[in-house]
């Protein structure tokens, strides 16, 4: 009996705080770190739904470095996403925290409330001929959890691994 694969984002919830996401991609634990962590393969895939644009991408990979994403849509403004290397492991593992930023053009760095932040534990598992995926997302209290899963998030992420399907594929 073949292996069943996860070929679409899979997300349960846990306990009164966690999401926790599976996928399995047709690619090295190497090439979905790379894809995860350098700026300029980043923005090739993490667009979300159509019309939205990356128009930003910052990435300082090391432990207490941060990253900047912001995203922009011609209706429905801007938004971006930003946090903190917390771990690393080469190419297994990315442990960092996030901050959803309303309003990307009011970032001070040094004033972020980092109690307003989800915790997110990323891990790439070698697994047959593919890679599985594991997102553990925690965030800080049951509303802002409740408040992820109803924007849509999921589907989001979905249309965003599907790109990052096809660049993986070029990439071989």
């Amino acid at each position: 009996m073949a292996k069943a694969f996860i070929e679409r984002l899979q997300s349960s919830v846990k306990g009164q705080t966690e999401i926790e996401f599976q996928r399995h991609f047709r690619a090295s634990p190497d090439a979905l770190f790379s894809c995860h962590t350098e700026a300029k393969l980043i923005q090739k895939w993490l667009t979300g739904p159509p019309a939205w644009v990356f128009e930003r991408c910052k990435v300082d990979l090391r432990v207490g470095g941060t990253y900047l994403y912001i995203w922009s849509h011609p209706q429905n403004g801007r938004f971006g996403m930003m946090g903190f290397f917390k771990e690393l492991e080469t190419p297994f593992k990315i442990v960092n925290t996030e901050i959803f930023l309303p309003d990307p053009d009011q970032i001070n760095q040094n004033a972020i409330d980092e109690s307003l932040a989800s915790w997110n534990w990323l891990s790439f598992t070698k697994d047959a001929d593919r890679t599985l995926m594991k997102l553990v997302c925690r965030y800080p209290n049951a509303d802002i959890r409740k408040t992820a899963l109803d924007s849509g998030m999921s589907d989001g992420m979905e249309m965003s691994y599907q790109k990052l399907d096809q660049l993986l594929a070029g990439m071989k």
